[in-house]
């Protein structure tokens, strides 16, 4: 149980995480109303932001030009699906996905926390 509860709260850090990153990042290259002034021609630009799904957000940093992310932590993020699905749905991980987890939150909070002002 105890590690159900430290992956949720890894979880939870990397999602909000990333939302204030993306938040922070569209603000400064599109301005502080960017909602309006960036493309919105994706499907994920359907909610808003701090509604949007982990995968969602995995497209901002995707698709978004502001955003120069290495490939290993779009690749980092992807792994995480599958992992998020299960803390979210109450599902047990494995030692191996609390691994993933585990080294997957140093990484994106190394990202996230450099850049968020």
């Amino acid at each position: 149980m105890e590690r159900m509860k430290e992956a949720y709260g890894m979880l939870y850090a990397i999602e909000n995480g990333l939302r204030r990153y993306i938040d922070d990042e569209m603000t400064s290259y599109y301005g502080p109303d960017w909602e309006y002034k960036a493309p919105k021609n994706m499907s994920f630009r359907a909610r808003p932001l701090n509604q949007s799904y982990f995968y969602d957000l995995v497209s901002y940093l995707r698709v978004y030009p502001c955003f120069k992310n290495p490939d290993d932590l779009i690749f980092t993020l992807r792994k995480l699906y599958s992992i998020r699905n299960k803390i979210a749905h109450c599902h047990e991980l494995t030692e191996e996905e609390y691994q993933i987890l585990s080294d997957a939150y140093e990484l994106i909070m190394d990202v996230v926390c450099s850049k968020v002002r």
